[in-house]
Parts: C-alpha cells; structure tokens; sequence
C-alpha cells in the first residue's frame, strides 16, 4: 500500500459495507491531487469497460468524486 493509507486495515468478514464505504472512502481524501485524478479516471475506465453503465456503478463513482471535491469523468456528465 502507497502512504496514503498507512494504517487502514483490510477486514475480509461481511460488515455494514455502508460503514465500510464511508471509511474506504475517508482513506481516499489522502491521496495527492495525481492520485485523485488516476483514481477517477481508472474508475471511468473501469465503469466503462462493456460499454454499459449500471446505477450502482455511477453512483460509487459519483460518491468517490463527491468524496474528493473532483469533477465527474466525461462518461458520468450526460446521464
């Protein structure tokens, strides 16, 4: 793991993932504004990738590029 998240711990048992996320998410604000913009654009790509968008995929990265104060990737701006 990069710095940015020294002292996050991996739990591999099922938990609230609505706590989870909001942690995984508190660990993402100490990326560098490099990390920031790799982070967003592998999302995009990722999302991408089938050429399909599902709800659940646009809303995580929604909530990572609200998490981060970043502007969303061009494939979230239309829908």
């Amino acid at each position: 793991m990069g710095a940015w998240a020294v002292g996050a711990e991996f739990r591999s048992k099922r938990e609230n993932m609505i706590t989870i996320l909001g942690q995984s998410l508190d660990i993402l604000l100490n990326l560098n504004s490099k990390g920031q913009a790799a982070l967003i654009h592998a999302l995009g790509v990722t999302a991408a990738h089938d050429g399909q968008l599902s709800v659940a995929e646009a809303e995580l990265v929604r909530a990572v590029c609200a998490t981060l104060n970043y502007p969303l990737p061009p494939i979230l701006v239309h829908r």
